[in-house]
């Protein structure tokens, strides 16, 4: 993956792989990938990229979940006023139902 001015970023296991826990053949992987990881130090320059790349992260996840309020705000609002209009229809239609069988003169 690349980073922040064209630098190689390189996965956790150094090597561009990562290794998990529970793998076979080995006696402690977890402890393993903990002494990889820590062998890598990085450069300033290298953990810089990094933090702005992190921020820049999320700086955009933060404003994706703005949106995200923002719509899932107005679905709410649209399925609330459909459900008033409906409410409303069902209302006049009861209302000219009862007025068309006073006009009639039937009762129930």
């Amino acid at each position: 993956m690349r980073g922040q001015n064209g630098l190689q970023q390189v996965a956790e296991g150094g090597h561009g792989t990562t290794r998990k826990c529970g793998d076979q053949g080995s006696t402690s992987p977890c402890k393993k990938t903990h002494e990889d990881h820590q062998a890598r130090k990085l450069s300033p320059l290298e953990s810089r990229a990094m933090a702005w790349d992190e921020a820049e992260r999320a700086k955009f996840m933060a404003r994706f979940k703005r949106e995200e309020v923002k719509i899932q705000a107005w679905e709410n609002h649209q399925i609330r006023k459909a459900e008033m209009e409906m409410k409303k229809m069902e209302a006049e239609d009861d209302g000219s139902s009862f007025h068309a069988l006073l006009a009639t003169g039937k009762s129930s």
